[in-house]
C-alpha cells in the first residue's frame, strides 16, 4: 500500500513538472564536442525523463542477474520442500495401510528433502517398526530424543522399543528420564507404575500412583481401587504386623466391596477386637458374597458346631438369596448335624443352575439317608455336567488364591471373582465312592473344599466350601 502511494505521488509530481514547463516556454543551448545547439526545455524533460528510464531498466536487469541463483536455490527448495512433505503425506498413508516397504521409501525421501523436520524422522522410525527393523527404529527415535522440541516424542519409541525386546529395566529408564521432562506424561506415568507393581515395588507403586493422581492422569474411582489393591498386597506380606494391620484397614476403607483387602484387614484385627473383625467381613459380605468371607466369620466365630452354626444363620441373613449364602450355610447345619435345616437352605438353588459345588453337596446329603445310593450317583453324574463355579482368574489362568498382579503379565488387579470358561471336561474334586458304601461308616464324600464334615461331626478348620478346581 505505501510503495502504490510512492507511485502515486511520482507520478504526480511528473505531471505537475511536465504541466509547468508546458506553461512556461524556453529554451536551452549546449555545446558538447565540437557541436552547438538550442533544444526546448520540454525536450530537455523528456530526454533526463528516458535517460532515468535507461538507467532503472539497466539496473533491474543487473539486480536480477545478481539475485538469479538466489531465486534458482529458493525455487528448487521450496520443490524440495514440497516433494518431502507429499513423500510425508504418502508414508503416513502406507503406515496406516501396513505397507512397509512404501513407507520405508516416502521415509527415506522424506528425510533426504526434509532432514530438519521432525515428523520425518518419527515416520521413518513408524517404517521400520512396521518392517520389523529394531536397529533402524531405535536409531531414528534416539534422534528425536536428543532434540528437546522431540525428545518425549523419542523416548517413548525408545520405551516401545525396549519393551517389545523384552528389555523392561530399558523401558523404565526411558519412561523416568521422559516423567524428569514433563511429569504429566501419561504413557511415562503408566510405565513407571506399572513396572514397579509387577516387580512387587509396593512402596514405589505407591508413591507413583499417588503423583499419578496428583497430576489428573487417572480419575478418582480408579485411585481408590488401585491403592486399595496394593495396600492389601502389602498387608499380605506381613513382613510388620503394625503397617500390615493399617495397611488392611485403610485397603478395606478404599474399598468395602473388595473381598481380598476385608479377609486381611478381618485376620489382622481379628486376635485384638473379634467384633470388628466380624464387622468387617459382614460388611464386604454384604456388598459382595464370597465363601473366603463365609468361612473367616465362621473361623473367627470358632467355638462347637451349634454356635458356628448361629454364626452362618447371621451371615446368611445379609444375602438370604444369594447361593454363597445357602452353601455356606447348609455346611455350617450339615456340621451341626442339622440335616433337614441343611436341605431346607440349598433347596432353592436345585434348579437347572445349580453348580458342581451345589449338586456335590447335594449328593453329600443324599449320602446320609441310609440305602439311597442311586441318588448319590445321580446328583454326582449331574455335578459333572453342572456349571462350573467362581474362582479367581487373571488372563485366563484360575488360581486358588487372591493375588494382586497377574502371574501370566503382572497386570496390576488382573484377578477377577467369576466362572472360568468352559474348556475341555469339567474339573472336580475326587470323590471315593468306597466311603459313600462303607457299612461301617457314616456315609461322606471327600472334597478339597473346607467344611467337609469329618467322622466326629465338627467341620474341618481352615476350608472353603465347595470344589477346588485345578488350574487351566
Amino acid at each position: 500500500m505505501i510503495r502504490l502511494l510512492i507511485i502515486l505521488a511520482g507520478l504526480f509530481v511528473f505531471t505537475a513538472a511536465a504541466a509547468w514547463l508546458a506553461d512556461e516556454p524556453g529554451t536551452i543551448r549546449y555545446d558538447w564536442r565540437g557541436e552547438s545547439g538550442t533544444i526546448t526545455t520540454t525536450e530537455a524533460a523528456a530526454l533526463i525523463a528516458a535517460g532515468a528510464i535507461v538507467v532503472l531498466l539497466v539496473a533491474e536487469l543487473l539486480r536480477l542477474v545478481w539475485r538469479l541463483p538466489r531465486i534458482v536455490r529458493t525455487r528448487r527448495a521450496r520443490a524440495r520442500t514440497a516433494r518431502g512433505w507429499q513423500a510425508l503425506s504418502t508414508g503416513v498413508v502406507a503406515v496406516g495401510a501396513g505397507d512397509g516397504k512404501r513407507a520405508g521409501r516416502a521415509a527415506a525421501q522424506a528425510l533426504n528433502d526434509l532432514p530438519d523436520v521432525p515428523l520425518a524422522a518419527f515416520l521413518a522410525a513408524q517404517a521400520a517398526q512396521l518392517r520389523g527393523d529394531g536397529p533402524a527404529a531405535l536409531a531414528h527415535f534416539g534422534r528425536l530424543a536428543a532434540v528437546p522440541e522431540t525428545a518425549t516424542l523419542g523416548l517413548r519409541g525408545l520405551a516401545m522399543e525396549a519393551e517389545r525386546a523384552g528389555d523392561h529395566a530399558a523401558a523404565l529408564a526411558h519412561a523416568k528420564a521422559a516423567l524428569a521432562l514433563d511429569a504429566a506424561l501419561p504413557w511415562a506415568a503408566e510405565t513407571v507404575f506399572r513396572t514397579a507393581a509387577a516387580a512387587g515395588d509396593i512402596a514405589a507403586a505407591l508413591a507413583q500412583l499417588e503423583l499419578n493422581a496428583k497430576a489428573k492422569l487417572i480419575d478418582r474411582p480408579t485411585h481408590r481401587r488401585l491403592r486399595a489393591v496394593l495396600l492389601t498386597a502389602e498387608a499380605l506380606k506381613g513382613e510388620d504386623a503394625g503397617r500390615a494391620r493399617a495397611a488392611a484397614l485403610e485397603a478395606h476403607g478404599l474399598a468395602k466391596d473388595f473381598v481380598p483387602a476385608a479377609l486381611a484387614a478381618a485376620a489382622a484385627v481379628g486376635p485384638r477386637n473379634r467384633r470388628q473383625a466380624l464387622s468387617i467381613l459382614e460388611e464386604t459380605y454384604r456388598r459382595a458374597p464370597h465363601p473366603d468371607l463365609f468361612r473367616a466369620a465362621l473361623d473367627i466365630e470358632g467355638g462347637a458346631a451349634d454356635v458356628r452354626l448361629k454364626r452362618a444363620k447371621a451371615m446368611a441373613a445379609l444375602r438370604p438369596d444369594h447361593v454363597e449364602s445357602a452353601l455356606g450355610l447348609a455346611r455350617a447345619a450339615l456340621s451341626a448335624r442339622e440335616v433337614a435345616m441343611a436341605r431346607e437352605a440349598i433347596s432353592p438353588h436345585l434348579d437347572s443352575r445349580a453348580t458342581q459345588r451345589v449338586c456335590i453337596l447335594m449328593a453329600e446329603l443324599e449320602a446320609l439317608a441310609p440305602g439311597d445310593e442311586g441318588r448319590v450317583r445321580d446328583w454326582l453324574a449331574r455335578a459333572v455336567r453342572a456349571p462350573r463355579d467362581p474362582q479367581w482368574i487373571a488372563d485366563g489362568v484360575t488360581a486358588a488364591a487372591w493375588a494382586a498382579v497377574s502371574p501370566v503379565t503382572g497386570r496390576l488387579d488382573a484377578f477377577e471373582w467369576r466362572v472360568p470358561p468352559s474348556v475341555g471336561e469339567p474339573h472336580l474334586p475326587a470323590i471315593d465312592l468306597r466311603v459313600l458304601t462303607a457299612p461301617d461308616l457314616e456315609p461322606a464324600i471327600e472334597h478339597d473344599a473346607v467344611g467337609a464334615v469329618d467322622e466326629e461331626g465338627e467341620a474341618e478348620p481352615h476350608a472353603i466350601p465347595g470344589p477346588s478346581v485345578p488350574a487351566t
